[in-house]
């Protein structure tokens, strides 16, 4: 209510992804594969219903693990909040506070700082790595999900253009309804 249309179709279109991963999220954990779901800290999509249902499920399917990317050699901050069924479920890694950070605004030699720090730093990709193979080795059905899901790629790829299809339709049947 009181939004313009641009802003309200980013928004719609934005909760169905989320609520999309969130089921996406609940598959994977029933099918005891590795997961995890990232978002900015403060990001809104942690207070939408869906993700709601899985931080409160009380079969312990969801854990957050809370990291600032300077705990990964960057110049900034960046608080992210994975959701996660790894080993680092109920970590957190905030800064320490010892040393200044980069406003994540302006140029850096050229480049958007925001851009700069939209890629993930590499010790967090090893990290996030390092719990995946970890949980691989957990359990044998785990390990054998992990290693034959990569052969089923195109049956993912088949049901990445379904959602692409529904996104688009959605977002079509929105602008369509506030014209």
């Amino acid at each position: 209510p009181g939004l313009p249309p641009p802003v309200r179709e980013r928004l719609s279109v934005g909760s169905l992804l989320a609520n999309w991963m969130a089921s996406v999220y609940r598959r994977c954990v029933a099918k005891e594969l590795a997961v995890w779901v990232e978002n900015p800290d403060s990001s809104w999509m942690w207070r939408l219903r869906s993700w709601k249902r899985i931080m409160q499920n009380r079969a312990c399917i969801y854990g957050e693990w809370r990291v600032d990317y300077c705990r990964f050699g960057t110049r900034w901050r960046k608080r992210t909040r994975f959701a996660t069924n790894t080993s680092l479920l109920g970590e957190v890694r905030f800064c320490h506070g010892k040393h200044e950070h980069w406003k994540l605004r302006g140029m850096h030699r050229g480049v958007s700082r925001t851009k700069l720090a939209e890629p993930y730093p590499y010790p967090l990709c090893a990290t996030l790595a390092s719990a995946c193979c970890d949980f691989a080795r957990g359990s044998s059905s785990a390990r054998r999900r992990f290693s034959s899901s990569c052969a089923r790629g195109a049956a993912a790829r088949e049901e990445m253009k379904d959602i692409s299809i529904m996104i688009t339709t959605t977002t079509t049947t929105t602008t369509t309804t506030t014209t």
